[in-house]
C-alpha cells in the first residue's frame, strides 16, 4: 500500500514539476522565437514535455486510485488477521466471525470421518461446536494454521493496468 501511495503522489508531483519547467522553457522560447532560442532551452522543453506527459498518464494507466483502495482494504484485513494470530497465541481461540467457522475448519482440516464422541469433562474441544456467549472458538494449533492459510488464500494482491489510458499522440504530429 505504501508503494502505491508513494508512486501515486510521485506521479502527481513530477507531472506538476516537469510541466512547470516545460512551460517556463516555452515562455523563454517564445520571447525570441524558435530560430533564435538557445538549443538547450528547446531540448529542455521537449524533454520536460515528454516527462510531464509520462507522469500525467501514469495514474490512469496503472490504475493507481483503484490499486490504493484495494490494497488498503487488504492491509486492514491482514492487520486484523495478525491481531487474531496474537490473540490466538494468548488465548488459544480463534475469533468467532461466522456461525459456520467450525464446520469450515473441520472440512478443511479433517478429511477422514471421526467417531462422534463427546469430549471428556475439562478436555479441549475440537472447535467445531458453537459456545453460546463465548467470543472465541478453541482450536488446535494445526486447525488454526489451516484457518490462517484459508484466510490468506481468499484474496490476491490486486494490481491494475489499463492500456487504453495510454495517450495517443500520433495525430498530434501528423499534418492535417
Amino acid at each position: 500500500m505504501k508503494l502505491y501511495y508513494r508512486n501515486y503522489f510521485t506521479s502527481i508531483v513530477m507531472s506538476l514539476a516537469t510541466g512547470a519547467i516545460a512551460v517556463m522553457a516555452l515562455i523563454l522560447i517564445s520571447k525570441h522565437g524558435w530560430d533564435a532560442a538557445n538549443e538547450y532551452i528547446i531540448t529542455t522543453f521537449f524533454v520536460m514535455t515528454a516527462f510531464a506527459t509520462y507522469y500525467s498518464a501514469s495514474p490512469g494507466v496503472f490504475q493507481q486510485d483503484q490499486n490504493i483502495s484495494a490494497n488498503k482494504a487488504l492491509f486492514i484485513k491482514f492487520d486484523a488477521l495478525q491481531d487474531e494470530l496474537l490473540s490466538y497465541l494468548t488465548t488459544g481461540e480463534a475469533m468467532k466471525k461466522e456461525p459456520n467457522i467450525g464446520e469450515a475448519l473441520k472440512s478443511a482440516v479433517d478429511t477422514s470421518p471421526k467417531p462422534a464422541t463427546q469430549p471428556a469433562q475439562g478436555s479441549r474441544s475440537s472447535g467445531t461446536e458453537q459456545h453460546g456467549s463465548r467470543t472465541g472458538i478453541p482450536l488446535t494449533p494445526k486447525e488454526f494454521i489451516h484457518y490462517v492459510d484459508i484466510q490468506l488464500a481468499l484474496d490476491t494482491l490486486p494490481i491494475g493496468f489499463d492500456p487504453s489510458q495510454i495517450p495517443n499522440y500520433r495525430d498530434a504530429f501528423s499534418a492535417q
